[in-house]
């Protein structure tokens, strides 16, 4: 209503009140709001910068004419808490990427999480309190020389040809080429473990506080470890192998989402409640809202569930429903379109595109088409490999192929894309017939690199 009285119906329901760059160069990896209005921010590097709620309430308060001035006056107003650790404090801020923050208001703290440690602050002072490893140990090591990591992985597959080496040939280009998938698998072990001192399958990936004041967090190995509120080490419990990826708690009830795509529900001392088969795929994230918990899954995916289950009545209607799954369910058969085609870096015309699928897929439901050497070389390697340490994936090449495949297929009219995906010079989509879009869910599409050091694509 307030949206339609200020500009009519077509008015945003949500306008952009204050915006200001936080950070130049890294990406905000996590945030949360304290106890005193301040707004937190946890980056790539392990920088965490703090803006007073004084300085944001003060820009909200002007006018929209002033919304540069508003910008500036907030984005020059940070504190970087990093200052706030001086070579005389007992404990050592890490300096690995900060993945997770939470605010702790009923005991007026920050959590700040790296893959391996945790760091407690207090929200009034800023002071940094305590450092602790995932085995409840407090840290007191020196405080480490930020290194941002888009400069490391450059700097570690980087080559430098010498005059000599441009006369070499063929030979010479292919010893180039090994050094730089050498260097480049290399670069991306040191990413993915850089400022860690255990092994890889021992790190944190959630946190989240329960009812009772409790810190839980869980490990990629699968386990979880409750924290009281002054960073003090509990227990620890495991019930899966799989990876955690997420907590949620409400009440006394707390819901772990599992890498495997299990849901599990337990109470507040840990105790397991029960369980479900949730998503055919890492469950990423999880919240709550009316009487159910929605589970969000890495293909995309979201799915609602009674915040009352599992009950007693759960096993009773499985049951029925798979009993009658015959009244409820149509079988229909369709056709399936499936390409490869060995590009060689090349970039086709939209008459041969045209004539490859478009004038096939009228009578097909779903169009599958698998690209190689979308491009080549050892740095599109050694890049692809870098990228996929940190998550990322596709280039410039793949997306180009990807939309003019979409235009062949008239996509967003006939069909709709469901899925992709690339691992350097391999690339995989998928297309769906726009009346069976609706009925395609739980897409889920994954890369395994085999080659080098199991970290680069096999393709050379």
């Amino acid at each position: 209503p307030a949206a339609a009285a200020d500009g009519g119906e077509n008015a945003p329901m949500f306008k952009e009140a204050l915006s200001w760059q936080a950070h130049s160069r890294t990406p905000v990896l996590s945030m949360v709001v304290t106890s005193y209005g301040e707004i937190w921010s946890g980056t790539e590097g392990g920088v965490i910068k703090a803006w007073p709620w004084d300085v944001i309430a003060k820009s909200l308060s002007l006018t929209p004419e002033e919304k540069y001035m508003a910008s500036c006056l907030v984005e020059n107003a940070y504190i970087d808490l990093r200052n706030y650790v001086t070579v005389g404090t007992m404990f050592s801020l890490p300096t690995t990427d900060v993945k997770h923050m939470l605010a702790d208001h009923c005991r007026a703290k920050v959590w700040s999480l790296t893959s391996m440690t945790f760091a407690l602050w207090d929200a009034r002072t800023r002071e940094l309190l305590k450092v602790f490893g995932m085995d409840g140990q407090v840290e007191s090591a020196r405080l480490e020389p930020l290194v941002m990591p888009e400069q490391f992985i450059e700097e570690e597959i980087k080559v430098k040809p010498t005059k000599k080496e441009k006369n070499q040939g063929s030979v010479t280009f292919l010893k180039k080429s090994w050094n730089a998938l050498i260097g480049a698998g290399g670069a991306v072990r040191r990413v993915a473990t850089k400022g860690t001192f255990v092994e890889d399958n021992r790190r944190t990936e959630t946190v989240a506080q329960a009812m009772d004041g409790a810190i839980w967090s869980g490990c990629t190995d699968g386990s979880i470890i409750m924290w009281d509120g002054n960073g003090n080490w509990l227990k620890e419990f495991s019930y899966h192998n799989s990876s955690v990826q997420c907590i949620k708690a409400l009440g006394g009830k707390v819901w772990v989402g599992y890498a495997s795509g299990t849901v599990q529900v337990m109470d507040v001392e840990g105790n397991p409640l029960g369980g479900w088969t949730g998503h055919s795929c890492p469950v990423i994230q999880m919240a709550i809202g009316g009487s159910y918990i929605f589970t969000l899954a890495h293909h995309g995916g979201i799915r609602g569930w009674p915040l009352t289950s599992p009950g007693p009545l759960d096993d009773i209607l499985r049951t029925e429903l798979a009993k009658r799954e015959l009244s409820y369910t149509r079988v229909e058969n369709i056709k399936m379109l499936v390409g490869t085609w060995n590009v060689a870096q090349e970039k086709a015309s939209p008459e041969s595109l045209w004539s490859w699928l478009g004038t096939a897929s009228s009578d097909v439901g779903l169009v599958v088409v698998g690209l190689q050497e979308v491009e080549m070389g050892a740095g599109v390697l050694a890049m692809a490999a870098a990228k996929e340490s940190v998550g990322l994936e596709g280039s410039a090449n793949g997306q180009w192929w990807i939309d003019n495949i979409g235009k062949a297929l008239d996509e967003g009219i006939s069909f709709h894309r469901v899925g992709s995906r690339q691992l350097a010079g391999l690339l995989i989509a998928a297309w769906a017939r726009t009346d069976l879009k609706p009925h395609i869910g739980d897409v889920d599409a994954a890369a395994v690199p085999c080659g080098f050091g199991r970290a680069i694509g096999n393709k050379v």
